[in-house]
Parts: C-alpha cells; sequence; structure tokens
C-alpha cells in the first residue's frame, strides 16, 4: 500500500554540503572548526564550563563561502514522499513497520533516519480478533440447534460448513482450526472461534404454536438437563454479556 508523509530531504542542488556548487566550504571562524563552544560561568561552587554547538556552523565546524541558493546553506528541504509499504500478513491493531534509511535526511550528507509506519486496521463486522484467533456469531435457529445440522459460517476465505451438534446450546463455542489470523512472520495460523446464538422463534402461526406444546408436553428432565453447575451458568452467562 502506498503512504504519503512529509519529510526532511537532501538537498539536490548542493548534494546536501550547503554550499553552491563550484563553491568552497570554510572553516567556521566562530568555533576555529571545533564545531563548539565553550562558556564559562563562576557560581559559589567554582567556575562551571558548558559545551554547546556552535551556532553558525551547527556543530559541523564549516561554512559554505556562498550558501546554496535553494536551501540557504542548509543542506536539506522538506518535502512530500509517497512510499509503498509492505504490510506483512498477520499485523495487528497499533503495531508498527520500520524502514530503514528512509526518515529524515542527516545534517550536512549525514546517513537519513529511519520511517516509522503505524498500522491501523479496520474493523471487520464479522469477526472480532483476539490474538491470532477470531471470533464469530453463528444465528441457529433453535429446532436446529436441538437436532444438529450443517450450517455455513464466514471465514476470511469465504463461506464455510460448519457442523451443530445436537443439543447445541446457546453461548456454545465451536472452533475450526487453522481459520484465524496468520501469524506475524510465522505459517501457523489461529482458529475460528463460532459462538452459537440460539434463535428463540417468535410470532407463532396457530400450527407452530401447537407443534410446540405437543413437544413440551412431551419434554422430560432427561431432555432439560443440562449438566452444569449453578455456578458454572452463571460465569458462562456473564462471560457471554462481557464479550
Amino acid at each position: 500500500m502506498e503512504v504519503s508523509f512529509e519529510a526532511v530531504d537532501r538537498c539536490e542542488h548542493c548534494h546536501g554540503n550547503g554550499a553552491e556548487p563550484g563553491t568552497p566550504i570554510e572553516t567556521c571562524e566562530r568555533c576555529r572548526g571545533a564545531g563548539q563552544l565553550q562558556a564559562a560561568t563562576r557560581t559559589v561552587f567554582g567556575q562551571m564550563v558548558r559545551t554547546m554547538p556552535c551556532d553558525v556552523c551547527h556543530g559541523d565546524g564549516r561554512v559554505p563561502q556562498t550558501p546554496c541558493r535553494d536551501c540557504r546553506g542548509r543542506g536539506r528541504l522538506a518535502s512530500t514522499r509517497a512510499l509503498e509499504v509492505e504490510v506483512p500478513a498477520g499485523i495487528e491493531d497499533g503495531q508498527r513497520i520500520r524502514l530503514a534509511g528512509r526518515g529524515h535526511a542527516g545534517e550536512l550528507g549525514a546517513d537519513a533516519g529511519d520511517l516509522y509506519v503505524l498500522v491501523r486496521v479496520r474493523p471487520d463486522e464479522r469477526f472480532v480478533r483476539e490474538g491470532e484467533d477470531l471470533i464469530t456469531a453463528l444465528d441457529v435457529p433453535a429446532p436446529l440447534a436441538a437436532l444438529g445440522a450443517t450450517l455455513e459460517v464466514e471465514t476470511l476465505a469465504g463461506p464455510q460448513l460448519i457442523e451443530i451438534p445436537a443439543g447445541t446450546q446457546p453461548g456454545d463455542v465451536l472452533t475450526l482450526r487453522g481459520e484465524g489470523m496468520p501469524g506475524l512472520g510465522r505459517r501457523r495460523h489461529g482458529d475460528l472461534r463460532v459462538m452459537v446464538n440460539v434463535l428463540i422463534p417468535r410470532r407463532l402461526s396457530d400450527e407452530q404454536r401447537e407443534l410446540l406444546e405437543r413437544l413440551s408436553d412431551t419434554l422430560t428432565q432427561e431432555n432439560l438437563r443440562s449438566g452444569e453447575s449453578m455456578f458454572t451458568k452463571l460465569r458462562r452467562a456473564l462471560g457471554s454479556q462481557a464479550a
């Protein structure tokens, strides 16, 4: 993908040395080529000496006799760049890509710095990412959850069939191995976790209501026993609400 950004580039007219082509670069008279200045200050503890970059040559020790007409002797100019950035598979929101030598040009011909590209991943309403795993929800009509069925679920590679076991309960999670996000820098993929959302029928017709009433009359405790403790039920319910 292409990224545009503001950067400081080497001046092409003077090739980064700050001097008009064909003119000499002389030793700085202020610092005498040292690139630094010293300032002495008297304090109650004695004399303190501070060292700072020269304000004329900016630490280089040399100054152009005739400054470059384009960059005025700075050797650099601000510009807008556009780069093609290769985004690796599996990168997460907030991670950075480092491009060595693509940052601001160094002063007076020094090496350029690095460019860091902050990645923002656009959310996909179908999935929630958790590391390398993806989580999605699948609506399953109550009769199919009770009887079992084969349904389609969305994956990154497109729709895929998934088996819904008979007696599947609301909030049950089915896992499709290797259908999650690719691992950054690795061949392994995460998993796709499918949370079952059992749909309870509404606005029943008279015939449908009669059928459900007949079914209800035949249900026993053996049909309705979940095998879970009350604590487990509450924890699963609260976990579903948090998700």
